[in-house]
């Protein structure tokens, strides 16, 4: 059973806040400081790649210090093809290189995420790799973000299951290189389905985009296909 069935599945019996917390913080453990640190440092490069006015020949140094890196890494064992185990990342948890969360993994924002009082608060910081208007984080982006925020907060509220759908409304644009914050809770449960609310909000507490999502609890075999 992987570390994301684990996580979701509805007859899990693990406490849904400290497993929750555990995993999504998973990249700040001791033993994988080193994953985090090489995320973080691919995510500046990632940013700096898109804003940057460098010359040419500076490209070209910097394409080619680049391309040495990734076969450095390359030539290493992967948790790649899939069928070496799906959410089998190293250390076991797939969240260590989850794309919302992940400290590993540089195109993660990544948010930071806590509960409270069965609320779920996430932040984050975008950058230019996010940018769709000048200035303001692309709306997909925050899709994503929701898409995640909606199941955190559904299993938080001891629901577990995979989003049915998910409905945002646009309020004002968002802006990028500032902190924001999303928030989500359960509204209720009604048999395999649970009702979810979220926003967006930004520095100034500005409501930026609303959410609604319908998580299905689903079962095991689910995640053995």
């Amino acid at each position: 059973m992987t570390s994301l069935s684990r996580l979701l599945v509805p007859d899990d019996a693990s406490p849904p806040d400290d497993d929750l917390l555990a995993r999504l913080r998973g990249g700040e453990a001791p033993d994988r400081a080193e994953r985090a640190h090489l995320g973080a440092a691919l995510r500046r490069l990632i940013q700096a790649a898109v804003s940057t006015t460098a010359t040419d020949a500076a490209l070209a140094d910097a394409t080619a210090q680049v391309r040495h890196i990734a076969e450095q890494l390359g030539s290493t064992p992967t948790r790649w093809p899939p069928g070496n185990g799906f959410g089998a990342a190293p250390g076991g948890d797939m969240f260590v290189t989850h794309p919302l969360v992940g400290a590993a993994n540089p195109l993660a924002p990544p948010l930071r995420v806590e509960v409270r009082d069965g609320r779920v608060v996430a932040r984050a910081t975008y950058g230019p790799a996010h940018e769709g208007l000048r200035g303001k984080v692309h709306g997909g982006v925050i899709a994503a973000a929701f898409d995640g925020m909606v199941i955190f907060a559904s299993v938080v509220g001891g629901h577990r299951g995979l989003t049915g759908s998910l409905n945002l409304r646009f309020l004002r644009t968002t802006p990028i290189g500032v902190d924001i914050t999303y928030e989500s809770e359960l509204e209720r449960i009604d048999g395999r389905k649970a009702f979810v609310t979220g926003r967006l909000r930004d520095a100034d507490g500005n409501v930026c985009v609303e959410a609604e999502g319908v998580i299905v609890s689903v079962d095991r075999e689910v995640f053995e296909r």
